[in-house]
């Protein structure tokens, strides 16, 4: 038998861990409406929702009446009201709020403006529809109340049901600009017509631990009345508040429990986190037999984008961002050549991924897109820009698409910036007066025809085959049939959960790794503590994938051929580049040949 959630806010107050238990519950809290699927003119004002966002901006905390006190002037009675969840005091016609009275509580509440995830993919939203049987519910809900809630409380709603609502005139005059066919900038970091956004006001120790670009999924009261635009305190409005946008665009939500949902994977029957792991040595060989075709036949090509996918910062040490893997795909063909490949590779990247965008890097587009976020002291919002993305959202970056010509002051820190992310994973907020460092983890895939303006970790020039070059739009195609339920599903599910499993080098292997590195050092002295570091994150990587949480000597010694294969075929590319010197190599190196077939993926 299932729960009864048509509780609001007043019987929650004083049952909060009856009511708590019950949400906790993983039938129950998937029953509650989501407003991200959900049409506004299907959801009432104090009704129980769902909103699942990334935190855009934080607002000063603010003081609340968490109970207060009125009086009735015709019967001269005190009653004691609970403040807890609501945007504003209540009471009637024939009622006063005591500013005197010591049974006035006040608390803080912080509140934070939350958009839909950016740059989730359509399939990802799929999962994101609204229980009718909650919203059929709901409509019965006054009845199921009277037999939860006990006399007071049931008195408390019939007194209230007259309300004054302070500092509605800057509601009215924003409807105002609604109504006359204004339209309110949702502030999206990525603009989409179907994304919504959302005020969830905070309570208590809620969300004390919750920082910007979070990715969340929080319980609580929707407050959706075009009466109110801002948070009571006391009988004033403060200068944050009044900016609100009005209620009608951007709901309110008062945050009865919050939820964690960076790991969000879409639920199937089909899907455990045991199955994929068993099977992930089968999945990673599925996932390489399709970007090797995509990739125009290039195995070793195949084998580091799987690496790159799997990426993700897991520790912070020394100012550096340890487990970032981006990745510099060069010798693409060129627009003119095969036109449209970079936007089917990522089309067909944005079916595997959970989060991803694409961003070509146009020098219009440099000189004009707004990248990073600004914080406007005017309207006291933290105006976004395009990487103002959640933890794991894909970077695609598309350099194919470059003419001649000059950045200006915008283009170049929009480059700055970029630099920034692949080689800090850190971005400086623009706060005017000074920036703010914030932490990132996007993983950043270049696609260029030669090589990037931009640094990276890893730079494999591709080695097409011409018959993958004359087929590629066929084997798109045919990549998308094979690409089907059940190994779609379970293909997403093991790049969206292998990164994060523990990985550990056993003792034995370490003093291995410290011998290798010594021979690699005395082979080349311009090898340093930077390429170590990148070839224990590829072995990290390269374990994982085959669904091993030990660092094994056979993975440690494929990733040092995948980068000594990788940076000949840098060496022979720039040699075919350059005639007089292939001729002059070769001659030098005597029968050794560079040539292309010789060239094969060990992944």
């Amino acid at each position: 038998m299932m729960d009864n959630l048509n509780f609001d806010s007043n019987f929650l107050a004083h049952n909060t861990e009856s009511c708590l238990s019950k949400l906790n519950k993983e039938e129950n809290w998937n029953r509650l409406p989501l407003i991200n699927s959900c049409s506004h003119q299907n959801l009432k004002d104090g009704q129980l929702v769902r909103f699942r966002g990334m935190i855009q901006d934080m607002y000063n905390p603010v003081l609340y009446f968490s109970s207060y006190a009125v009086r009735n002037t015709k019967t001269n009675e005190t009653l004691i009201r609970c403040g807890k969840y609501k945007d504003s005091l209540e009471y009637s016609e024939e009622e006063e709020f005591l500013f005197e009275s010591e049974d006035n509580i006040n608390k803080e509440r912080r509140s934070v403006y939350c958009v839909s995830i950016p740059a989730l993919n359509d399939w990802a939203k799929l999962p994101l529809h609204t229980s009718n049987e909650s919203l059929v519910n709901h409509e019965n809900a006054g009845a199921k109340r009277n037999m939860e809630i006990d006399e007071e409380e049931s008195s408390d709603k019939s007194e209230s049901n007259i309300t004054k609502r302070l500092c509605s005139s800057q509601e009215s005059a924003s409807n105002k600009q609604v109504a006359n066919g204004m339209e309110y900038d949702l502030n999206l970091p990525i603009p989409n017509l179907m994304d919504k956004a959302c005020i969830i006001n905070l309570y208590d120790e809620d969300g004390s631990n919750l920082k910007l670009n979070d990715v969340v999924e929080v319980a609580g009261f929707l407050s959706f009345d075009s009466s109110t635009t801002c948070t009571i305190n006391g009988d004033f409005c403060t200068d944050d508040e009044i900016k609100f946008p009005p209620s009608s665009i951007v709901p309110r939500l008062h945050a009865v429990l919050i939820k964690d949902a960076m790991s969000f994977n879409p639920p199937s029957n089909l899907l455990s986190t045991d199955d994929v792991w068993q099977n992930a040595a089968y999945l990673q060989k599925e996932l390489k037999l399709v970007l090797t075709q995509v990739l125009f036949g290039d195995i070793l090509a195949a084998d580091y984008l799987i690496l790159h996918l799997l990426s993700t910062v897991y520790k912070r040490q020394d100012m550096m961002a340890l487990g970032k893997c981006s990745l510099n795909l060069s010798n693409i063909p060129s627009p003119s050549l095969l036109p449209g490949y970079t936007k089917k590779l990522y089309s067909l990247l944005s079916e595997l991924l959970h989060k991803s965008h694409f961003l070509p890097m146009s020098l219009t587009n440099m000189n004009s897109v707004d990248l990073i976020p600004k914080k406007n002291y005017e309207t006291n919002k933290l105006i976004s820009g395009q990487l103002q993305l959640s933890n794991k959202t894909h970077l695609v970056l598309d350099e194919t698409c470059m003419e001649a010509g000059k950045l200006d002051e915008k283009g170049v820190r929009n480059i700055q910036a970029l630099g920034n992310l692949i080689t800090f994973q850190k971005l400086d907020y623009n706060f005017q007066f000074y920036p703010v460092e914030i932490d990132t983890n996007i993983p950043v895939l270049i696609l260029s025809e030669g090589k990037s303006m931009l640094n990276s970790d890893c730079h494999v020039v591709l080695q097409p085959d011409k018959m993958c070059l004359l087929t590629i739009n066929e084997t798109f195609e045919a990549a998308k049939h094979f690409m089907k339920d059940p190994l779609l599903s379970r293909l997403r599910f093991y790049l969206s959960s292998i990164p994060f499993k523990d990985h550990e080098i056993p003792s034995d292997l370490q003093k291995v790794i410290h011998e290798d590195f010594v021979k690699l050092r005395q082979n080349d002295n311009k090898f340093s503590g930077d390429d170590l570091h990148i070839l224990l994150v590829l072995a990290r990587l390269h374990s994982l994938s085959k669904g091993q949480q030990l660092l094994t000597h056979e993975s440690w010694q494929t990733v040092q051929d995948m980068e000594e294969q990788r940076k000949y075929v840098i060496t022979y590319h720039f040699l075919c580049a350059c005639p007089n010197l292939m001729a002059y190599h070769q001659r030098w190196l005597g029968a050794r040949r560079f040539e292309p077939e010789h060239l094969h993926g060990v992944g």
